[in-house]
């Protein structure tokens, strides 16, 4: 047994159990843990699961013990322990945080702290402080430590934790709003900090997260159906200026995510939370969509759609309308109209675009030329479909960019040709205006696509993918601190921030020179190769030439054939002495000519 720890002087204590029979009242300090996602690990892996329980259960064992605290309670996935001062308890939680950080443990913990009163009965607590520990630990991220106000002001400054406010949070059956602080334990990961379930400061209006709709039923090969009807219902609602959207990567994270509705609305700081499933049972669908206001856990809205197959093309815009006109109100038919219309009344044409987009983001040349030809075929069936020009100028696009064509300077040409006639088709299609701008950038035409990009977010102010490509122009045009504020907009409207925002802000850091920088944000990556040709050049730049050369290796495997001439010649920087500086990185990391 370790020494008894005696209390830091002034600091809340626990006394002895009372000695008579039945429950007695006194103060607690309390640590409650809790599994991220413990049933889909089961489901998953059961052993792996279970071998991993034993050993994070150890680790709170040793720790509780250390501190001298006792463990109350150990369930399969949750842990409820008490300490005799607020400091103790903290050190324990940062220790099993970090000891559960890395090597062979794959589980994460989410730890919530409080102080308060309790019941005792034997070795036995009960009560309302109890409860909210519990609930305090569903507000924190996984890896996270989360506490409450009164914790906070007993704990004073300790062991270097950095008291992050929350600000007033209400919590599951709990009647009144509860403050709440994150506590940052020194050298914690940045993973953690920007965890999908970090809490994003939203403006005062409506604000809402569309989970991926669910697919269930016997047509498994329609499985692309419900991400692509997801997609295209945030795509619609983000244009509305009246609505704050989490956007696609965040929402398509949430998938393989733990937590109910109510903590993940919290979490990422939405008022609305949308969910879906689509029955598909031979030829009819069901679909059912449930709009849950976060604060109360309420269905504010319900609706039911079912119909013979072919009708469910018509489904996603009906839908989409009785959202915005539940949160937002007073649009007019018009606006309505120009925003809700999916522009095709051919099914087959509709489903040929959500495969396209689907192989596309694949990101190699065999699914690009899937998606060119499955795009290709639904403007054979309706070549008034501008969401399926708009994504062929993509795939065009990406032919060029990444030199998978033999004539890449006609898969320019093409990508320009099709955003233009999906703009003549439908005006009002950000994406269009943004296929158009991106051809603009790469022909060198920057005062051009600054115009484009800006129509394009007029069009759909709330596109994180327009606002980072929009950033990318002033970064080319010598306008960093404009890409910054544009990137970071785009950054808030994804909490899960997807890897071409990292990209693009590292491209932005060496626009400035700050070779650092750019390893760091590109080493946040989920696919750091991605960023080789960066990182490449910024080792470089550092003399660090070891870790130069390991990223050249990447680029040449990636990319073979790859010589920094023929890259240079695809770069559209408007300052040459940026473009020289690039170059030079790269000649040093020892790339071909």
């Amino acid at each position: 047994m370790p020494p008894a720890i005696e209390p830091t002087p002034g600091e809340f204590s626990i006394g002895p159990l009372p000695d008579e029979a039945g429950p007695a009242r006194r103060d607690a300090v309390l640590l409650h843990a809790d599994v991220e996602n413990y049933t889909g690990r089961m489901g998953h892996d059961e052993t792996g699961t279970f071998r991993a329980l034993k050993r994070s259960f150890a680790v709170f064992e040793d720790e509780v013990q250390r501190q001298g605290g006792r463990i109350v309670n150990l369930a399969a996935d949750s842990v409820l322990a008490e300490f005799p001062t607020c400091r103790h308890a903290a050190r324990c939680a940062v220790r099993i945080q970090t000891e559960l950080a890395g090597g062979e443990q794959t589980l994460r913990y989410r730890i919530g702290l409080h102080r308060g009163a309790v019941l005792v009965d034997g070795d036995g607590i009960w009560g309302d402080a109890v409860n909210l520990t519990a609930r305090i630990q569903e507000q924190a991220a996984p890896g996270t430590i989360c506490a409450s106000d009164g914790f906070v002001l007993s704990l004073g400054a300790a062991e270097g934790l950095e008291p992050v406010d929350l600000g007033e949070v209400r919590l599951k059956n709990i009647v009144r709003p509860v403050r709440l602080w994150r506590l940052r334990r020194p050298n914690e990961p940045d993973e953690a900090a920007t965890s999908p379930f970090g809490r994003v400061h939203l403006p005062g209006i409506p604000s809402i997260v569309v989970l991926p709709f669910s697919l269930r039923g016997e047509a498994r090969q329609y499985a692309y159906l419900a991400e692509g009807m997801t997609e295209d219902v945030i795509t619609d609602l983000s244009r509305f200026r009246e609505l704050f959207v989490i956007g696609r990567t965040t929402s398509f994270a949430l998938r393989s995510r733990g937590g109910d509705l109510q903590q993940i609305g919290r979490a990422l700081g939405v008022r609305y939370i949308l969910e879906g499933v689509v029955m598909l049972l031979g030829d009819h669908f069901r679909l059912n969509a449930n709009l849950v206001e976060v604060e109360t856990g309420f269905v504010a809205w319900s609706r039911r759609y079912s119909g013979g197959f072919t009708e469910l093309a018509d489904v996603q815009d009906e839908l989409t309308r009785q959202i915005v006109g539940h949160l937002v109100g007073g649009l007019v038919r018009h606006e309505e109209r120009q925003a809700l219309g999916r522009g095709t009344s051919s099914l087959e044409a509709y489903h040929l675009v959500l495969r396209g987009r689907y192989e596309m983001n694949r990101y190699d040349p065999a699914g690009n030329a899937r998606a060119r030809s499955l795009f290709q075929q639904a403007i054979d069936l309706d070549r008034n479909f501008a969401r399926a020009w708009s994504n062929l100028s993509r795939a065009y696009n990406h032919e060029w960019r990444y030199r998978w064509s033999d004539a890449p300077d006609r898969s320019m040409d093409l990508a320009q040709i099709c955003a233009e006639h999906a703009i003549g088709l439908d005006p009002s299609d950000a994406r269009a205006h943004g296929e158009l701008g991106w051809v603009q950038l790469y022909r060198g035409e920057l005062d051009r696509a600054l115009a484009t990009y800006e129509t394009a977010l007029r069009h759909n102010p709330n596109d994180s993918e327009i606002l980072s490509q929009l950033a990318i122009v002033h970064s080319y045009a010598g306008r960093t601190q404009e890409a910054e504020a544009l990137l970071e907009r785009a950054i808030q409207l994804e909490p899960d921030t997807p890897d071409i925002l990292f990209w693009r802000l590292g491209d932005v850091y060496f626009q400035k020179g700050e070779y650092r920088r750019v390893i760091q944000v590109i080493q946040k990556m989920r696919d750091p190769g991605e960023g080789a040709r960066l990182l490449a050049s910024a080792y470089a730049h550092l003399d660090m030439l070891d870790e130069a050369y390991r990223w050249r290796d990447e680029v040449l495997r990636r990319q073979p054939g790859f010589t920094v001439s023929g890259w240079m010649d695809t770069q559209p920087d408007a300052l040459e002495d940026d473009k020289e500086r690039f170059r030079i990185g790269l000649l040093r990391a020892g790339l071909p000519p």
